[in-house]
């Protein structure tokens, strides 16, 4: 009797087990059909995404060829006012090397004229007497009369007359050299302020062809994203994704659970199944073994609800976001194993 009721116990154990391992099995089966429908979900969307790439780059063609054209013409600008800069410095040498010549002759002419003048002024008055109040010496023509030395030897008085001109003379062309140099350093400081803002205005239209093409390659595809991760929620433009886990709701909805800054959403995409839980109500967080799987987690709510997540592959990383963005938000949720 005893042996009979042994094999019976040992027959039904037998059998739960079985059916256990058939339940598991039908799990994970209903887990592959739907991560192969997620697949297949992913793949069409990626499709989707590809085209409306494509249109965005088609669309910012135009806009791409106009501020390259605008670049290769402020570069054109740019090369013509770096030759003119460069004439006008050849120009200025020129200019320079011509006045140091002429005033280099002036000098020597300046010298001769005071030795002549001391010389007269020594023949006119040999005893060192003072001399007499000279008169107011005439202005000068721009175009002197020639000097006759040997007419001017035999009159003193009328030499010294005419060096004092010829001194005051060279001093008005020497000032005239002076406000020459002048200009010529003032347009080279205008010339050199140009090249500056030539350049200044060049790093900014790379920094801007940059961040141009920054945008282009990444505001399309995030916009989009972000935009359709929103509408499925029925999200405020406020809301995005931080964190995403993959995951298996009540033992049976296999999708994505999202972390965003102020909610829990999950989202089925073969049955269109979504749930959003304010992360302001969850009050407990607690370990859980599902199915012979020892990574569930269930969310307790403020009103006693309970929601039961299985199949986390990162549960520690998914618990630890919660968590550090319930701190954040000033909110206290508590861990329990």
């Amino acid at each position: 009797m005893s042996e009979r009721c042994f094999a019976s116990s040992q027959k039904v154990s037998t059998v739960d087990k079985v059916n256990i391992l058939k339940r598991a099995y039908r799990e994970l089966k209903d887990r592959y059909d739907a991560l192969q429908e997620e697949y297949a979900d992913h793949k069409t969307e990626s499709r989707v995404q590809i085209e409306q790439l494509e249109k965005d780059k088609e669309r910012m063609e135009p806009e791409r060829e106009e501020l390259k054209k605008r670049a290769e013409d402020f570069q054109k600008e740019a090369d013509d006012m770096k030759r003119a800069l460069e004439e006008l410095k050849a120009q200025c040498s020129e200019e320079k090397d011509r006045l140091e010549e002429e005033l280099n002759d002036v000098t020597m002419q300046n010298m001769t004229l005071e030795e002549e003048l001391r010389e007269a002024k020594d023949a006119q008055n040999p005893s060192g007497a003072p001399q007499p109040p000279q008169p107011p010496m005439p202005v000068i023509d721009d175009d002197p009369d020639p000097i006759d030395i040997e007419e001017l030897r035999k009159d003193p008085a009328a030499m010294a007359q005419r060096l004092q001109q010829e001194h005051q003379q060279l001093r008005l062309i020497q000032a005239d050299r002076v406000e020459m140099r002048a200009d010529i350093d003032r347009e080279r400081a205008r010339t050199t302020q140009q090249q500056r803002s030539i350049e200044e205005y060049q790093c900014k239209v790379r920094a801007l062809e940059d961040e141009l093409r920054q945008l282009r390659e990444q505001a399309p595809n995030e916009t989009l994203e972000a935009h359709k991760f929103r509408e499925t929620f029925g999200l405020p433009e406020d809301e995005r994704s931080l964190e995403q886990f993959s995951c298996m709701y009540d033992r049976s909805r296999q999708g994505t659970l999202h972390l965003t800054p102020s909610k829990l959403c999950f989202s089925q995409r073969l049955l269109r199944f979504t749930l959003v839980l304010e992360l302001s109500n969850v009050k407990e967080l607690r370990k859980c073994r599902v199915s012979m799987q020892d990574n569930g987690l269930e969310i307790w709510m403020a009103n006693k609800q309970r929601h039961v997540f299985s199949g986390l592959a990162s549960r520690s990383r998914c618990i630890e976001a919660i968590l550090n963005r319930a701190v954040e938000r000033r909110h206290e949720i508590v861990l329990l194993n």
